[in-house]
C-alpha cells in the first residue's frame, strides 16, 4: 500500500473510533484509587492527589527498618471488596491470633476464638470477663453470623429492633454488661473509635461477621501497601492540589483542565471546599503513639491485640512486630498505643501520658527505657456514624458529570471505601454509556448492560449434617454415600414444601461458607488423573463463587417442622441453603451425554466420584 494511502487509512480509522472519555478523580485514597481501577479499561483516568503519596488514611511510613502505619490499622481478609480488588499473595499477609488480651491494671485476661484455635477454649471460659452463659451467647452469635448475607445485614433485616450496637448485643443477643464492658466495648471502640451506643448495629454486625469469617492480618510492608497496590496501574499525579471542581473541568495548581466526568474522592471534611452545597462530614479522631524496644524486653510475645476497658488515655495496645517481623529491625520490637480523641481528653504531652499508662499495664517491663519514635494525630480517622441513616449505600451522583465516593457514603471501613469507589465508577460508566460512551455494542442486536460486581442472597435455611469439617466430607452427593441429614428451612417459608413429598430427589443450592480467599488459579488438578483442567470443567469445591449444587435423595418431608430429611449429603453442618428444586428426570437427566476428560479416565477405571 502506498504511504499516502496508509496514512489516509489511519486517519479514517481514527475518525470512526470514538475517543475514550476522560475522567478526573480528586483524591488518591483507597476509594478514589479503586474507582480509577474500575474505570481504567474504558476511560482515560487521571488521579490528582494534593499530598506526596497515595492512600489518604491508609498510609505507612518506613524508616530505619521500622514500619509505622499512620494510625493503628488492621486488614480484615474476609471483606468482599478487598477480595475482589486486591492480590492477597502480593500483600504477604500475616494473621493476628484470634481474640484479645483484656488488660486491667497489671492483670491480663485472655479471650480467644475456640472455633479457630480449640486450645483456647479453656482459657477463654476461665477468663473472668463475663458469665459462661454470656460467652456461649457470644459464641452462638459468632457462629450464626456467618450464615447471614451482607445485603440482609445492610438493609437491617437482622437488626431492625436495635437502635445501636450495644442495644443489639444486650437486648437481641442477650450479652450481659460484664462481657460487654470488658471485651466488646474496648474492642469495637478500637475498630470504630466510638462507644457501642454510638455504633450503627448494621455496621457493627458487618464488621463482626468479617472478623469471624477470616483472619485479621497485617501486610508485610504495612497497611499502606494496600493503597500502593491499587495505585500501581493507575496514573496518579502527586502534589497536585485541586482548587475547584466544575461541570466538565477542574482547577489544578492554577491550571484549568477539561474532563468528561469528575469523581471527588476526598475525605469527608474536605468535601464542602470543592462542593460547597454539601454539608461537612462529622468525624472521629485518633492518636497513635509508637515506641520501639529491645525484642528481649517484650511484655508479651503473642501476636494479639491488648484491650484496656478501664478509663485512661489508651484504649488498645499492639506489638505489630509480633505479627509481622518486618515492622521492626532484627532484635527490636515496635509498640503501637492508641488514644481515641473523642472519648478522652488527649494530654498535651502525649508521649509521657502513653508511657505512664503502659508502665501501669506492664509493671515488670522497663517501659522507661523504651524509645519514643513518633506520634500520629489523625483528626479525620473515620466519619462519625449516623444511627438514623436509612441506607448504608449512599448515591455517588452529585450532578450529571460530577460524582462522589468515600467511606462517608457507606460505612467506616476499608470495605466501605472500596465499595463506594466501585459504585462511583459504575455510575460514571452508566452515564457515559447513555451519552454514547467509549464502549460500543458488540452487535446491533445485543442488549448492553453492566453486570453487577457482586450479588447477595438471603439463605432460606441451613443444613444439619454429620460432617463438621471439610476433611472426610464426600466430594459428590449420592456417590457411595448413604449418610442422612436434614435441611431446616427458616420459619417464613411455611407452605413452601407442599407437594414436594411426591419427588424422589431434590437439587440443593448452597453457599460454601467456609471457603476463604479469592480463587486466583483457574486450573484445577482433580484427585484423579495427572492433568489440570479449567475450574469450570471440574466439580472442585473451591470455586470463584462458592456455590454448591447437590442432587440428594429425598427421604422425608415434614411440612410442620419445615424440615427435609435427605440422603447422600456432601454438605457440612451449618451450610446456608440458597434454594431447593425438585429433580425431574425428563429435563434433568441426560444419560448419553459426553463427560469430556472424565469419560477418558473411565475407559481405564471404573466409575469414580472424584470429579
Amino acid at each position: 500500500m502506498p504511504a499516502h494511502q496508509h496514512l489516509c487509512l489511519i486517519a479514517a480509522v481514527a475518525a470512526i473510533t470514538p475517543a475514550r472519555p476522560k475522567v478526573a478523580i480528586v483524591g488518591a485514597g483507597v476509594s478514589g484509587l479503586n474507582c480509577a481501577r474500575k474505570l481504567q479499561p474504558n476511560c482515560d483516568v487521571t488521579v490528582f492527589e494534593a499530598s506526596d503519596g497515595v492512600g489518604g488514611r491508609v498510609r505507612s511510613d518506613r524508616e530505619r527498618g521500622y514500619v509505622f502505619d499512620r494510625g493503628f490499622a488492621v486488614f480484615l481478609e474476609a471483606y468482599e471488596e478487598s477480595r475482589e480488588a486486591l492480590d492477597y499473595d502480593a500483600l504477604r499477609l500475616r494473621p493476628f491470633q484470634p481474640g484479645a488480651l483484656v488488660c486491667r491494671d497489671s492483670e491480663r485476661q485472655f479471650v480467644g476464638d475456640p472455633l479457630r484455635r480449640p486450645q483456647d477454649l479453656l482459657p477463654s471460659l476461665r477468663a473472668p470477663v463475663g458469665s459462661l452463659a454470656d460467652k456461649l451467647r457470644a459464641g452462638a452469635l459468632r457462629t450464626g453470623c456467618l450464615a447471614l448475607d451482607a445485603a440482609g445485614i445492610r438493609n437491617g433485616a437482622w437488626t431492625q429492633s436495635s437502635t445501636n450496637a450495644r442495644d443489639f448485643l444486650s437486648d437481641k443477643v442477650g450479652v450481659g454488661p460484664r462481657l460487654l464492658d470488658a471485651f466488646f466495648e474496648p474492642f469495637f471502640r478500637g475498630v470504630f473509635l466510638s462507644r457501642l451506643e454510638d455504633q450503627d448495629p448494621r455496621v457493627w454486625l458487618l464488621a463482626f461477621r468479617a472478623l469471624s469469617a477470616a483472619p485479621t492480618s497485617l501486610p508485610q510492608d504495612g497497611i499502606g501497601a494496600v493503597a500502593e497496590q491499587l495505585a500501581a496501574s493507575v496514573d496518579v499525579r502527586l502534589n497536585a492540589k485541586v482548587d475547584a471542581v466544575r461541570e466538565g473541568s477542574i482547577d489544578v495548581n492554577g491550571e484549568t483542565l477539561q474532563f468528561d466526568r469528575v469523581v471527588v474522592a476526598v475525605d469527608g471534611p474536605a468535601l464542602p471546599k470543592l462542593l460547597p452545597d454539601l454539608k461537612p462530614v462529622q468525624v472521629r479522631a485518633s492518636t497513635c503513639v509508637y515506641f520501639s524496644l529491645d525484642a528481649r524486653d517484650l511484655p508479651t510475645q503473642l501476636p494479639i491485640i491488648l484491650l484496656i476497658p478501664d478509663d485512661g488515655p489508651l484504649n488498645n495496645v499492639c506489638f505489630p512486630s509480633n505479627v509481622q517481623s518486618s515492622y521492626a529491625p532484627e532484635g527490636r520490637a515496635l509498640c503501637s498505643a492508641t488514644i481515641i480523641d473523642s472519648l478522652t481528653d488527649v494530654p498535651d504531652d502525649v508521649e509521657a501520658a502513653a508511657r505512664s499508662h503502659l508502665a501501669t499495664l506492664f509493671p515488670d517491663a522497663n517501659v522507661g527505657s523504651w524509645t519514643f519514635e513518633r506520634v500520629y494525630r489523625v483528626p479525620f480517622a473515620q466519619p462519625r456514624q449516623q444511627l438514623d441513616k436509612p441506607d448504608l449505600e449512599g448515591s455517588p451522583a452529585y450532578s450529571d458529570s460530577i460524582y462522589v465516593c468515600g467511606d462517608h457514603l457507606t460505612d467506616p471501613s476499608l470495605n466501605g471505601a472500596l465499595a463506594s469507589g466501585r459504585r462511583a465508577a459504575a455510575a460514571c460508566l452508566k452515564s457515559l454509556s447513555v451519552r454514547g460512551g467509549a464502549t460500543p455494542p458488540l452487535r446491533d442486536y445485543a442488549t448492553r448492560f453492566e453486570a453487577p460486581s457482586s450479588v447477595s442472597y438471603a439463605p432460606i435455611g441451613v443444613v444439619r449434617s454429620p460432617y463438621v469439617e471439610r476433611h472426610g466430607t464426600p466430594r459428590q452427593a449420592t456417590v457411595g454415600n448413604d449418610e442422612l441429614g436434614v435441611i431446616a428451612l427458616n420459619p417464613e417459608f411455611r407452605g413452601s414444601l407442599k407437594s414436594l413429598d411426591g419427588f424422589d430427589y431434590v437439587w440443593v443450592l448452597a453457599h460454601m461458607h467456609l471457603q476463604t480467599g479469592k480463587l486466583r488459579r483457574f486450573q484445577i488438578k482433580p484427585p484423579r488423573g495427572d492433568e489440570r483442567h479449567g475450574v469450570f470443567a471440574t466439580r472442585a469445591p473451591h470455586r470463584p463463587s462458592p456455590i454448591s449444587l447437590s442432587a440428594l435423595r429425598l427421604i422425608d418431608v415434614d411440612e410442620e417442622k419445615l424440615e427435609l430429611t435427605v440422603q447422600g449429603l456432601d454438605l457440612l453442618d451449618g451450610t446456608p441453603v440458597l434454594d431447593i428444586k425438585p429433580y425431574v428426570p425428563y429435563c434433568d437427566a441426560f444419560p448419553d451425554a459426553r463427560a469430556g476428560w472424565v469419560d477418558e479416565l473411565d475407559e481405564e477405571d471404573s466409575r469414580d466420584d472424584n470429579v
